[in-house]
């Protein structure tokens, strides 16, 4: 009867070791649990973030081709308009250009000598060579030495 006391004492320790072990199993897989809920939840927040960053981006995109393709079409635009401005004063020049020579040949005619053009119309005459003087003085330092316009060049 005492092995019967010693076995039943073994096992009742052995039941209270086995019980230990399942209630630091079940905390453990508490524990396991929550942290798997918090990062799935984390997951879950990172990625409805992500898919709201690549739908942003997207927009950003379509918004960026856009403004590109307008910035091409007023490309094309200001070409287009140049070309006409380009044209127009050419049209412009060549008619002053045929005025002047029908009345030169009027006055040719006429007998009468070719008359001195006015302040005006020398203001206002297309210059061929002029160049552009970037500090906007009219001192001709802008011009090459063998310049026709230069103060003291070939053509001064």
């Amino acid at each position: 009867m005492a092995d019967m006391k010693a076995y039943s004492g073994a096992l009742k320790t052995q039941q209270a070791r086995a019980k230990g072990v399942a209630d630091t199993g079940s905390e453990t897989t508490d524990k396991a649990s929550a942290k798997q809920d918090e990062v799935k939840s984390t997951s879950e927040k990172e990625t409805a973030e992500a898919e709201k960053g690549i739908a942003e981006a997207d927009t950003n995109i379509q918004e960026a081709d856009t403004f590109l393709q307008d910035i091409n079409g007023f490309e094309q635009q200001l070409k287009a308009e140049s070309t006409q401005a380009n044209q127009f004063i050419s049209q412009i020049t060549a008619e002053v250009q045929k005025k002047r020579s029908s009345k030169h040949q009027q006055d040719c005619r006429a007998g009468e000598p070719p008359r001195l053009r006015t302040e005006v119309e020398h203001q206002t005459e297309p210059r061929e060579y002029e160049e552009q003087d970037p500090d906007g003085i009219n001192d001709g330092a802008h011009l090459s030495s063998s310049s026709p316009l230069h103060p003291q060049g070939s053509g001064a």
